[in-house]
């Protein structure tokens, strides 16, 4: 999912991108993929994110490269059962950067 609420309230001065980043889910993602699909049909009928977007309807949004952040989950208590999707936002390109790099 990609978010327009970037696009209208930036949070820091991110560098101009030079290809886009798609990487894949954290391998917890794959403990409750329902508990992720949940979380994500929840923000978009909410109208909190936008999508789901094609990656040409993504890069005609965002009027070139974009990058995405692996989703994963943690357990809000260890052993308790409760679990919280995250975005993996210090996950890093292969030119070393990340989405975190550009907050203020």
């Amino acid at each position: 999912m990609i978010s327009l609420v970037d696009l209208q309230f930036p949070i820091g001065n991110p560098l101009p991108l030079l290809q886009t980043f798609l990487p894949k889910n954290l391998a917890s993602a794959d403990i409750h993929p329902s508990l992720i699909s949940n979380e994500l049909w929840t923000k978009t009928t909410t109208r909190q994110m936008s999508g789901p977007f094609s990656i040409d309807e993504a890069h005609a949004i965002f009027g070139g490269h974009f990058h995405t952040s692996p989703l994963g989950l943690v357990e809000k208590v260890p052993s308790d059962g409760s679990w919280q999707m995250i975005q993996h936002l210090s996950k890093m390109d292969n030119m070393g950067f990340s989405t975190n790099d550009a907050l203020d």
